[in-house]
């Protein structure tokens, strides 16, 4: 839940997935478990109290709860136990989740003062490196200055007479792939130094190397590298193979995109990725994306077929055919698709071709891609579809919640019988596989969707009293990313973090600055200005860029 809440970077969606009343109801069960180790194991069972504090820590951090888990460790070290290297890991990792790099570099400093046990060890100084990496989530790259004091860690580790192991240098090339320009010859250089240390590559290592030439467009390279493995002995998998077809995808290259696709099946046998838990992502999707990119809609249909023929479609299809309807022409990873010069009308019919095709295999769409569509149903005259599909968004939030009340529970049920997480288990097993939800920017997008339809204001302002009632209730300010999006959007600027797609109506401005394309309405402002004055009262100042942006509209509106 806490992974699953940090990639969705969203407050009202992570007061979901993260449960007030779920995560209070586990701390709960993994204190008691602490208060019986402490009563029943006596003076000479340190090992086993700090073990039970450890769990505990481990839990705070991995429910985001990171001022408990320091609090527990500031208890453990008073009453004279000795944290392991585990404790020091996961603390700096939730450091780094929590973007709190200065609290994690003081906590690392002080082990290393008071001379802690484990602190000069290559566990500890591989969470502070990874800590780094941590501080923003995926998608996001990291910028040079963010990283540079992973890479002095390095440094103090090797000064320390601390030896690199293979994690270190699993993390550093990690480190490479994140970087807004994958950095491919250094990490290259640390591939050839763990080499000449006698540390052999594992198949993460592996997979984690091919992050960097798939990044780096260097796919040629990477599957020269990725034989020399396979040659070499290493069980690589086929997460391995993913960077390399994305690229190639992405690039349009069919012939390319095939022979990896053949290379991986014949390697490992499989034609399904691993290591994605109960998501089936088949490889054959990459054909998808590359024949689409290649020649176009039809094409790209005509390989979803194929994969539907053989039951070897998912969600992951869908969306790269979706992608291919709103944009073909681009040379860059998926996520800056351009539009490939089709009229309007016919990138709306194949974006609805490709949802009644979904529909039609029973599958859920993802929420970026109900949010793509709400443009296109506004463009389309077909509003009230985009309402339909935000209802059942927050209608699924309204389900995840129920089932983490339920599963609160069972937590707080098992705390008081023992520790039997029996109960538990069983809640999991019943509790049905939400895949959906609604956030702020669902939010964003449908007032975005709606202004696009010329919708009457009043269902706008329906939008927007809605949105100020849920985060009343869930006891949150609106951030200011949120704040300043709602305020552009408002007076005519779709912001850059908007994920409908606008066909017609509204289109993006040229820059983050521009003035307001079309004049918005006088309701439209005065929900803008309503909306303003609320988050003034609710949540401090507002956003800078959402305020110039309304006092240009009503300097533009007149008097």
């Amino acid at each position: 839940q806490g992974v699953a809440a940090d990639a969705a970077g969203d407050a009202l969606m992570q007061s979901v997935l993260l449960n007030p009343r779920l995560c209070d109801a586990i701390l709960r069960f993994f204190e008691g478990q602490k208060d019986l180790v402490e009563a029943s194991a006596g003076r000479d069972a340190d090992a086993a109290v700090g073990e039970s504090y450890a769990l505990l820590i481990y839990a705070c951090v991995k429910l985001r709860r990171l001022d408990q888990a320091f609090v527990h460790f500031d208890t453990m070290v008073r009453r004279g136990l000795e944290p392991d290297p585990r404790v020091f890991a996961a603390l700096l990792k939730g450091c780094g989740r929590a973007r709190q790099l200065k609290r994690g570099e003081r906590f690392f400093e002080s082990l290393l003062d008071a001379n802690a046990a484990g602190a000069r060890s290559a566990t500890a100084y591989n969470a502070l490196i990874n800590m780094y990496s941590h501080q923003k989530q995926r998608p996001a790259t990291l910028l040079p200055h963010e990283v540079s004091n992973a890479w002095r860690a390095v440094d103090r580790m090797r000064e320390a007479g601390v030896a690199p192991d293979e994690v270190t240098y699993n993390s550093l090339i990690s480190l490479c792939s994140r970087m807004r320009s994958a950095d491919l010859p250094r990490a290259e250089a640390m591939h050839r130094e763990m080499d000449g240390s006698g540390i052999s590559p594992s198949s993460i290592t592996v997979a984690t190397l091919m992050q960097v030439y798939g990044r780096a467009d260097a796919v040629p390279r990477g599957r020269a590298k990725l034989v020399e493995a396979v040659e070499a002995g290493v069980q690589v998998d086929t997460f391995a193979w993913r960077p390399l077809l994305h690229r190639a995808a992405c690039r349009g290259d069919v012939a390319l995109t095939e022979e990896l696709l053949a290379q991986m099946e014949s390697v490992t046998g499989k034609a399904v990725f691993d290591s994605l838990r109960h998501r089936l992502r088949h490889a054959s999707n990459y054909r998808i994306l590359a024949r689409g990119v290649k020649d176009g809609f039809d094409a790209a249909e005509a390989a979803l077929r194929a994969a539907r023929d053989v039951g070897a479609v998912d969600p992951l299809s869908y969306a790269f055919l979706f992608d291919v309807a709103i944009g073909t022409k681009h040379s860059e990873p998926r996520g800056a698709w351009k539009p490939d010069g089709s009229p309007n009308e016919v990138r709306l019919a194949h974006a609805n071709r490709a949802w009644e095709m979904m529909a039609e295999d029973g599958i859920r769409p993802s929420i970026s891609l109900c949010h793509r569509m709400f443009g296109v149903w506004a463009g389309n005259g077909q509003i009230e579809r985009a309402e339909e599909a935000f209802d059942a968004m927050r209608t699924a939030s309204a389900e995840l919640l129920a089932s983490s009340h339920s599963l609160a529970q069972a937590w707080e049920q098992a705390a008081t019988s023992g520790g039997d997480l029996a109960v538990v288990a069983e809640s999991l097993e019943a509790a049905p596989l939400v895949s959906l939800g609604h956030s702020f920017m669902s939010y964003v997008n449908i007032i975005q969707a709606n202004i696009d339809a010329a919708a009457p204001p009043q269902r706008v302002a329906a939008h927007v009293a809605a949105l100020r009632t849920e985060a009343a209730e869930r006891k949150l300010r609106l951030p200011w990313p949120i704040a300043e999006a709602l305020l552009k959007t408002l007076v005519g600027q779709r912001p850059q973090s908007a994920s409908s797609v606008s066909f017609g109506g509204r289109a993006p401005p040229a820059s983050r600055t521009s003035p307001p394309l079309s004049p918005p309405s006088e309701g439209l402002l005065d929900i803008a200005s309503e909306l303003h004055s609320w988050v003034a009262t609710e949540g401090g100042r507002p956003p800078p860029g959402g305020t110039v942006a309304l006092v240009a509209a009503l300097m533009a509106a007149g008097p």
